[in-house]
């Protein structure tokens, strides 16, 4: 329902100016023309200082992710290890074979749990987080296409309704809408490869494998956290290009409209009184199917709240 008299509001300021264009007198039309230019280049500025706003804020959420990770490495670590030392040191039998089995399972284990459960929490903060930045960056994108709407209303002293854009995304949306599905999968080969059965010299005490895979587990833990930060920054950089991509779009739609109605509008100054005549008519017969339009869908609303 907002949408829709959103919409509406846009199709009747859009035909309100073009009325008032074409009846304005060229020199006069020219001038407006020319501040409306001068207001856009400002209101293009403040577009871009939004895009540099986000991107601070972007960064600041990766450098969040840096630092629960620097966290996850140093709390996560030595428990890993002492679990694993707790293992190793745990009777088992049937051979290096059955060692190196039991050794492959604690560490699978502890690692995709660890990753798993971070993930969770971790999502639900930065879905917090990217939601706050989002409904900023969607507040500033609302109050630029308001700034346009006003200038070009001022210009020609129309009165219009303003309608939010509702594209802010809610902090309940969890992280589904970032974009890519969150890693299940870690890169557990690295420290396992070399216990290929068909490899494993019978020679191979438990000792050797101890040390081995005791030396492999940190650098597993540093790769599937870099694995992680690369799929959050992938992730939140392409649901922010796309968020930022659609207001964007919203913003220079607005002005391109307004600045076509102008233009339009100085066309017809220099065709002749018939033309202008029957196109103030076609204006108001557009005009009128929106009033119209409008009036149906403020009933509408009445009896849905009634």
């Amino acid at each position: 329902m907002q949408s829709a008299r959103k919409l509406l509001a846009d199709q009747e300021f859009a035909v309100e100016l073009a009325r008032k264009a074409v009846v304005t007198p060229l020199r006069e039309l020219e001038e407006k023309i020319v501040l409306f230019e001068r207001q856009l280049e400002r209101i293009q500025r403040e577009k871009d200082d939004n895009g540099y706003f986000f991107e601070a804020e972007i960064k600041r959420i990766m450098d969040l992710v840096d630092h629960q990770l620097n966290r996850l490495r140093k709390t996560e670590l030595p428990r890993l290890i002492q679990e694993f030392n707790k293992a190793a040191e745990s009777s088992c039998p049937g051979g290096v074979k059955n060692y190196v089995e039991s050794l492959k399972g604690v560490l699978n284990k502890g690692i995709v749990q660890t990753f798993d459960q971070w993930i969770s929490d971790q999502e639900e903060r930065l879905n917090q987080e990217f939601a706050r930045v989002s409904k900023q960056y969607s507040d500033r994108a609302n109050a630029i296409i308001a700034d346009l709407v006003e200038v070009s209303s001022k210009l020609f002293g129309i009165q219009m309704e303003h309608f939010e854009s509702e594209d802010a995304i809610s902090a309940d949306t969890r992280f589904y809408y970032l974009l890519g599905d969150p890693p299940r999968f870690f890169d557990l080969a690295g420290a396992l490869d070399f216990f290929s059965q068909t490899l494993l010299p019978t020679s191979l005490s438990r000792h050797k494998v101890y040390k081995d895979l005791l030396k492999k587990l940190p650098e597993r833990v540093d790769a599937n956290c870099g694995r992680v930060r690369a799929d959050f920054t992938y992730r939140i950089r392409e649901s922010f290009l796309k968020f930022r991509w659609n207001l964007n779009t919203k913003i220079d739609a607005t002005a391109a409209s307004i600045r076509l109605a102008l233009e339009q509008a100085c066309e017809m100054q220099k065709v002749g009184s018939e033309r202008k005549e029957k196109l103030l008519q076609e204006l108001d017969a557009q005009l009128k199917r929106v009033l119209q339009v409008k009036s149906r869908l403020g009933q509408l609303a009445g009896q849905l709240t009634s």
